[in-house]
C-alpha cells in the first residue's frame, strides 16, 4: 500500500504529537521539586531518555519538513 504525501504527513503529525508526549514525561520523570523528588531515574537512563526522545523529535520535524 503506497501512501501519498497527505497521509505520510499525516502520520508523522500523529508521531510527533506522540513524541511531546513522552518529552514532557521525561521532563517530569526527572524533576526533582523542593529537594524531594518526586520522581526520579538514574543519571545515565534519564540522560539517554533525554537524548533519545528529542533525537526522535528532531528526526519527525525533518522528514515532515521534507515532504
Amino acid at each position: 500500500m503506497a501512501l501519498d504525501n497527505d497521509a505520510v504527513d499525516g502520520a508523522l503529525h500523529e508521531i510527533q504529537q506522540m513524541v511531546e508526549v513522552v518529552i514532557r514525561a521525561a521532563a517530569d520523570l526527572i524533576e526533582v521539586g523542593l529537594g524531594k523528588p518526586r520522581y526520579q531515574t538514574m543519571g545515565e537512563d534519564a540522560q539517554l531518555l533525554d537524548f533519545s526522545t528529542l533525537d526522535v523529535a528532531k528526526r519527525v520535524k525533518a522528514l515532515r519538513d521534507a515532504l
